[in-house]
């Protein structure tokens, strides 16, 4: 199997190698090995975790989203092709979220002297080629991948550490705009099987296309997703142009979306996004109940900047993203958004628990928990059952970079179940609304200041009542790129 992926990763760099050089003479080229260092401090008086089924969603995702101490690799750009791998020197979850270490380093259980045992299990979270020019796009590896404009996205969200993945998107100029076409597959879950215990873990796909029109003000695009799992795909469902909903396999859960972001001005855009997996009509009594999610938005850029500039540190600046994503933009600006997901979506009846749109994470933890399995909903932070507002500032003006985000939260008592019986489906309206909600209300800020283009200072505090009990949490870091050639940046 590693045959026939390095196979394929060679074939496609070759190919897209020749088509770069084919667009003229030969392309500037960027390379060489790098190694970013992050130390980073932490305090906080969230509750310590005891277990590995503690660690919920939100948790799984800050420990993905926090730098780690070290990490480095390769980095290799020329014309529209982009090659890049990374090793991380993570801290092992069990330091970060059972005892709660104050350092992002690896640190013993008894002190804070060095110990390889509180050391990550270095899995990748970032290794990619990507080639982007003349309207087309592809890429294959690991990456962080996010559909829809608003800063979550509802089909499949950054929230989560990572996806592997085979992308790609063509946009053809017709008339006064584009037509875009959009394709991704990504593997979900590991097949294993262990041939002497009987038991393993069954495979999981996620597949997504998406077709759009993009004008000088509006773009507006029509998606489908589908989950493969417990069965081995077939072309069908790798099949870029063809229907999903109409394929009819067992072991599949659909869902269609569309997402449109109007931009009358370059400094102002209204977006959002809606998906629906099934939707009863009062005729339809026993069938699935009403199943959609949708997310509303807009972005102001009340003072015009320049960008972000400098080495990249984070899993995040990697980010593979379908179609017009509202990126904020430099200088001052404010975001406001909304988010609602009804009680049923992402998820099938409890017959069917591997059929939920949860993505499987196996992290190892030296001690004392052993391996751990984070499954997150593909739309983390979010979840069904679940609403939420947002707003937020950012300001952008180099060297300087900050962001306050203030989030309400309502929670529901289903949110976290991957599936639902259907003894006790409701089929009322009140679906849309979160379950006997709980309240989570959280404040975030957020500076950076760049030392020049290869170094970073970081601080930050988080406010987060839960049901009125407050947790804080208070961080600052340095961050170095060290590079021999040319390491990633941010342009």
């Amino acid at each position: 199997m590693r045959k026939k992926i390095s196979a394929a990763l060679l074939i496609f760099a070759c190919v897209a190698t020749f088509a770069g050089f084919a667009e003229g003479t030969g392309p500037a080229m960027e390379a060489g090995f790098f190694f970013n260092l992050f130390p980073m401090f932490e305090y906080t008086t969230q509750a310590q975790v005891s277990t590995g089924s503690d660690i919920s969603d939100r948790a799984f995702g800050e420990y993905y989203n926090k730098p780690t101490f070290g990490s480095g690799g390769f980095y290799f750009k020329t014309g529209p092709i982009t090659a890049i791998g990374i090793m991380e020197f993570q801290q092992d979850i069990w330091s970060k979220l059972y005892k709660q270490s104050i350092f992002n380093m690896p640190d013993s259980r008894t002190g804070w002297a060095p110990d390889i045992i509180d050391l990550g299990t270095f899995y990748p979270n970032v290794g990619y080629v990507d080639y982007d020019s003349n309207g087309i796009r592809l890429s294959l590896g690991r990456r962080k991948i996010k559909d829809g404009p608003g800063t979550y996205g509802l089909g499949i969200s950054s929230g989560n550490p990572f996806y592997d993945h085979v992308a790609a998107s063509l946009a053809v100029p017709i008339g006064s705009g584009k037509l875009g076409y959009d394709y991704v597959a990504v593997g979900l879950q590991r097949w294993s099987n262990d041939a002497f215990a009987g038991t393993g873990t069954q495979p999981k796909y996620y597949f997504f296309h998406r077709a759009s029109w993009t004008g000088k003000y509006f773009t507006i695009g029509i998606n489908e997703y589908t989950l493969i799992a417990d069965a081995n795909p077939d072309f069908q469902d790798w099949g870029p142009f063809l229907f999903y909903h109409n394929l009819f396999n067992n072991h599949q859960n659909v869902m269609a979306g569309l997402d449109f972001n109007w931009t009358p001005r370059e400094t102002f855009a209204f977006y959002g996004q809606f998906i629906l997996d099934d939707f009863m009509l009062g005729t339809e009594a026993g069938s699935n109940p009403t199943a959609i999610g949708l997310s509303v938005g807009a972005d102001l850029n009340l003072i015009p900047g320049s960008g972000a500039a400098g080495a990249k540190y984070y899993d995040s600046d990697y980010t593979y993203y379908v179609g017009r994503n509202q990126v904020p933009k430099g200088g001052l600006n404010v975001r406001a958004e909304g988010y609602l997901l009804s009680r049923y979506l992402y998820r099938r009846q409890s017959g069917a628990p591997n059929e939920a749109f949860t993505a499987q994470y196996e992290v190892m933890s030296n001690w004392p928990q052993g391996y751990i399995d984070g499954r997150p909903f593909l739309a983390t932070p979010l979840a069904p059952d679940t609403a939420l507002g947002r707003l937020a500032l950012t300001w952008v003006a180099m060297p300087w970079e900050a962001s306050f985000a203030f989030e309400y939260r309502l929670v529901g008592s289903e949110s976290g179940l991957k599936t639902y019986d259907y003894s006790t489906v409701d089929y009322s309206w009140s679906v849309l609304w979160p379950s006997s909600p709980t309240t989570e209300l959280s404040f975030k800020l957020d500076g950076k200041y760049r030392l020049g283009t290869a170094s970073m200072a970081t601080a930050g505090v988080v406010l987060v009542l839960d049901e009125g009990s407050p947790a804080v949490t208070v961080s600052a870091g340095f961050a170095h790129q060290f590079a021999a050639g040319k390491g990633p940046s941010i342009k």
